[in-house]
């Protein structure tokens, strides 16, 4: 327990004391998150979340869970239900390391390192031991990795892109079993939701035990390059439609539209009972621009001016990609965030 205590980041639910009376084990005491498990906030707000914030949720579990690592810490747990959402929709991982915990306060390492029931479908396999082994007196012990970490977080990723949880077409925890023994994976997500990118990422989180899964530092680099691309792309759209807007509001009314009093009223200039009348002699035509007639000479026509009314040049003007840096650089989970 004393592991938990000392752990400290922004994406680790703290642990704040024990207390009794909750069964034969003492209660371990965490804070309050109002928003709940990532499962039943997916639940409810999936459907509105951007993809922008989907990958800031991802950011902050990948951050947690590189944090752990570094602190020789596996989840072993690691899902839907154990990942908890705060009041500003920042992801704190909670409920980890549960054979180290149950360990020191006397249970068995074989016995609680056995994922509990509701958590499967984001188990790695070769944590359920689906395979007969060869010597069946003595079994081999199946023991949470980093590696079976990052075979979870495949599946925390597939969840939060999509809002379903892994086999959410499997209602009994059975049929996810037998289809994890048959080496069967979730099924594909539709384009729209998960890029070709993305699921070949799950997919080498998902390579069997003996083959090369990404490391914490990967699947953090990971999630903040979509974070990019994805904050990029919506910024992009945001301001496209602005720019395609503001143009509609710009242009000029067609001709015999409601907004247009002079076109068609006078096709050949004012009448007279009839008759034409003159146009105005020239010199009561507005003065030339630029000449010394004209007195109301555009202040602006050579730019921009600043305070003491030199003109400023055009690089010096404020960018809207400037807009785009700062709210990435509030929107990224940093590498390691440990107060």
């Amino acid at each position: 327990m004393s592991i938990w205590t000392s752990l400290d980041h922004i994406n680790i639910l703290p642990l704040l004391g024990t207390t009794m009376g909750f069964g034969r084990l003492p209660a371990m005491v965490s804070p309050w998150l109002e928003n709940g498990a990532l499962t039943s906030y997916l639940e409810r707000r999936g459907d509105i979340l951007t993809t922008m914030e989907k990958f800031a949720l991802l950011g902050d579990v990948a951050a947690g869970l590189q944090y752990l690592h570094s602190q020789s810490v596996v989840h072993g747990d690691l899902s839907g239900p154990n990942v908890l959402i705060d009041d500003n929709g920042r992801a704190c991982i909670c409920d980890f390391s549960l054979s180290t915990l149950l360990t020191e306060l006397g249970g068995s390492t074989l016995e609680t390192s056995v994922p509990r029931a509701g958590t499967l479908r984001w188990t790695a396999p070769e944590l359920l031991e689906l395979e007969v082994p060869e010597d069946e007196k003595n079994p081999p012990r199946s023991v949470p990795t980093p590696k079976s970490d990052v075979y979870s977080f495949g599946r925390i990723m597939l969840q939060i892109l999509t809002g379903k949880i892994p086999y959410y077409y499997y209602t009994r925890e059975p049929q996810v079993i037998h289809a994890m023994s048959q080496g069967r994976t979730p099924r594909t997500p539709s384009e729209d939701l998960v890029t070709d990118h993305q699921w070949a990422f799950m997919q080498r989180c998902w390579a069997p035990i003996n083959t090369e899964r990404p490391s914490g530092e990967e699947i953090v680099e990971f999630a903040r390059h979509e974070l990019v691309v994805t904050t990029a792309s919506e910024f992009n759209d945001i301001e496209g439609k602005d720019v395609e807007e503001k143009a509609e509001d710009e242009l000029p009314p067609a001709p015999g539209g409601p907004g247009d009093t002079h076109t068609g009223t006078h096709p050949r200039g004012p009448k007279d009972e009839g008759k034409d009348v003159e146009e105005k002699d020239e010199g009561e035509h507005p003065p030339t621009p630029g000449s010394p007639e004209d007195t109301h000479r555009d202040t602006h026509s050579q730019g921009p001016k600043d305070d003491e009314g030199k003109n400023v040049e055009e690089d010096e003007l404020p960018s809207e990609s400037s807009w785009l840096r700062n709210i990435l650089e509030v929107s990224l989970p940093p590498r390691s965030r440990v107060n």
